[in-house]
């Protein structure tokens, strides 16, 4: 991937993957939360499901970047 990057590929999609995180983080949160029926209680799960993934790709996509993920 670094390869195509330095030879010029400037659009890479992810978004597959990132749906595919955000589905076992729903899976995940539902499961763990089964009577949770309020979206704010379980998202915030979900959102942090998908933070890795997003960080190694933005790592791995500019290695110059540096990650600066909210904790909340």
């Amino acid at each position: 991937m670094r390869r195509a990057i330095e030879a010029g590929i400037t659009v890479v999609h992810i978004n597959t993957e990132v749906r595919i995180a955000w589905r076992h983080g729903l899976e995940s949160a539902l499961s763990t939360q089964r009577n949770e029926i309020v979206p704010y209680e379980i998202l915030p799960r979900v959102v942090d499901s998908i933070k890795p993934l997003v960080e190694t790709r933005l790592r791995l996509f500019n290695s110059e970047w540096r990650v600066a993920l909210p904790t909340s």
